[in-house]
């Protein structure tokens, strides 16, 4: 959720897009977007294997580059908490589950046992407790 000109538009674009649900939308002055992620931002949906891929991202701020992706759990839903600049979810987002490898049927994801449902967990706490694999799920 970059900050700025750059990422003001892009996200009254996406809101928009909800929002009109229109058929199709051609947007101006967008070379070298990074558009695998704007992709999995507009969608929802994001592959782990490149989820933390920072190759697209030009204004990538140093501390950001290896802070964790953090959720919480509310009312027995999982939710993005927070989001550093190399990934392409939207804060607040409600987990519904996760594909595994090329399969098409939606598994429900499990908060790690060990984090209690009152504290934070990580990307990679949630992966290890669901026996995911970056990089083909």
């Amino acid at each position: 959720e970059n900050k700025g000109c750059t990422g003001e538009s892009f996200l009254a674009a996406v809101e928009v897009l909800s929002k009109e649900n229109p058929k199709f939308a051609l947007l101006e002055n967008v070379i070298g977007a990074p558009w695998g992620k704007m992709s999995d931002y507009i969608t929802g949906r994001v592959r782990l294997a490149g989820c933390s891929d920072t190759k697209d991202l030009k204004e990538l701020k140093p501390k950001e580059k290896n802070k964790p992706l953090t959720f919480s759990y509310d009312r027995g839903q999982i939710l993005v908490e927070e989001v550093p600049q190399v990934y392409a979810v939207h804060c607040g987002s409600v987990i519904k589950g996760y594909l595994k490898g090329q399969g098409t049927q939606m598994l429900p994801v499990r908060w790690p046992q060990k984090v209690s449902q009152r504290n934070h967990t990580t990307l990679d706490d949630i992966i290890a407790e669901n026996d995911m694999n970056k990089a083909e799920d």
